[in-house]
């Protein structure tokens, strides 16, 4: 199961848009966890609307909306976002949504814009691979700095 939490942005909090690198599974964004920066409520994706029972590759398109944020592939790419059946190896055992090609980079936003806070994510290897993959996060701040960070997938 994934999770991507996102909150309200707290005082020089990094906001949107993050991208994500490297075609890793995102886990059901399933906790996708989203605070808006408005009134401050907290919104969570988890992709279970794309679940298809079949063993194979299903090609989602270039952009996937929920629950008012954006996922989005970042130029012109080869190959689109996509979700394993729930009947495929390469399942990870709940519905993540991941950028088909390798390296690729995706972006999250806020449909209609602003700002919010990405609080939490849960990632998975591709193809539920035994190998470690660093991913970059970078986000742009209430005061248009930018800041990036780099986790290493569990193996």
């Amino acid at each position: 199961m994934s999770r991507f939490t996102l909150n309200p942005p707290k005082n020089n909090a990094t906001t949107y848009p993050p991208k994500i690198a490297k075609a890793l599974l995102l886990t059901s964004f399933s906790a996708l966890s989203v605070v808006a920066a408005a009134p401050a409520q907290s919104a969570v994706l988890n992709f279970e609307s794309l679940a298809v029972n079949n063993p194979i590759l299903n090609d989602v398109g270039t952009t996937y909306t929920e629950n008012g944020f954006t996922v989005s592939q970042v130029g012109n790419q080869r190959f689109q976002l996509g979700v394993w059946g729930t009947q495929s190896v390469a399942s990870p055992g709940s519905t993540a949504l991941f950028n088909n090609p390798a390296n690729g980079v995706i972006r999250l936003t806020q449909v209609g814009g602003g700002a919010f806070t990405l609080s939490s994510i849960d990632l998975a290897n591709l193809l539920n691979s035994r190998t470690s993959t660093p991913v970059t996060f970078s986000g742009l701040s209430a005061d248009n700095s930018t800041t990036a960070q780099t986790f290493t997938s569990s193996a």
